[in-house]
């Protein structure tokens, strides 16, 4: 038995081993290139149902969904996975993973709204003093932190982050010659600048509008904990800002004003060291790094037309923009920082 009228039909089963009717309307939600979601509707609430990648293990989503109890412990609202029947929050169906969510209120601010950037900078600051003490084993199952791209290519195709570049440069010869001396020059300045000595904390890393629900002027609401795992601070930081900062209409370069604003809130709540400025600039171009890692998988997998765009925009645009701008944005991150004289 399945729901009807989706584009991915969500088993009967599954539905009826979280309790619910079979026959409930299930919507499906556009939203991320990972997982796959539907909204369910017919009971008081309305629901959202969430299939993970097959490259997720269960370690890993239960890792997540533990760190989401322990925020709601803390006193966010974070959408905490709802127990099956057998009491478990996952359920396993024809060899797919799935979990179950209330969906929270609210809506995202404007995405222009600089005001908005630095309530989501403070909020970012509070959720990591709050969730630091999150009790662990270590570094996420499948994760790794944002230079280890071999981990991330590994991961979805079995190889390195070298060859799966390599394999990409046949068609696309100038774009892989680029991302691998871009690549080895980050590993170079991440190292000197410290990186890999830096503690960890947990990092959301997919901090940005659409994940930071808003009503009446309350915050309602943080969603999608699927890429959360242990880094550096500057790392989230860094992925924020090349999320939730960018300028338009293009949004390929980094908007200095809006990312002053978001890192000057970060900064009143967790001070900055002298190598901060230099460091998160640093990670933003290990972030496209990873991303370019991302969409290179899918484009491994599928061949798709949308994967190769995005590979390239990242290439040709997405990394070009950063190096035009690293000076500034610098100077920004140091005086948002109140490290300038």
């Amino acid at each position: 038995m399945q729901v009807e009228g989706t584009e991915s039909a969500v088993p009967g089963a599954v539905l009826e081993a979280f309790g619910l009717t079979p026959g409930a309307s299930a919507e499906p939600i556009a939203t991320g290139k990972v997982n796959e979601h539907w909204r369910l509707r017919g009971g008081s609430e309305p629901l959202i149902l969430r299939r993970y990648t097959p490259v997720r293990s269960r370690a890993a989503i239960t890792w997540e969904h533990e760190l989401l109890a322990y925020g709601k412990s803390r006193g966010w609202p974070v959408a905490v996975p709802i127990r099956s029947k057998r009491g478990s929050t996952i359920v396993d169906f024809a060899g797919n993973q799935y979990a179950l969510f209330p969906e929270l209120p609210g809506a995202p601010l404007d995405y222009d709204s600089i005001p908005g950037k630095a309530i989501k900078g403070r909020l970012l600051a509070r959720l990591h003093a709050d969730v630091r003490y999150f009790p662990n084993d270590g570094q996420r199952p499948g994760f790794a932190r944002l230079w280890e791209l071999d981990v991330f290519a590994g991961q979805s195709t079995g190889l390195t982050f070298h060859q799966l570049v390599q394999t990409f440069g046949r068609d696309h010869p100038d774009a892989g010659q680029y991302l691998r001396a871009q690549r080895y020059q980050n590993l170079r300045e991440l190292a000197r600048l410290g990186y890999g000595e830096l503690p960890t904390i947990v990092v959301h890393r997919d901090f940005h509008s659409e994940h930071v629900l808003f009503s009446n002027g309350e915050f309602t609401g943080i969603l999608d904990f699927d890429s959360a795992c242990l880094d550096a601070a500057e790392a989230d930081l860094a992925t924020t800002l090349a999320l939730e900062c960018l300028e338009g209409p293009s949004f390929d370069a980094i908007d200095l004003r809006a990312a002053a604003a978001f890192l000057r809130a970060y900064f009143d709540h967790r001070p900055a060291s002298p190598a901060t400025p230099e460091l998160i600039v640093a990670l933003v171009r290990a972030h496209y790094l990873w991303y370019a890692t991302s969409r290179l998988g899918e484009w491994y997998a599928t061949l798709s037309d949308d994967s190769t765009r995005s590979v390239l925009r990242t290439a040709e645009r997405r990394l070009p923009s950063l190096a035009a701008r690293r000076a500034s944005l610098r100077d920004a991150i140091a005086e948002a920082a109140g490290l300038r004289p």
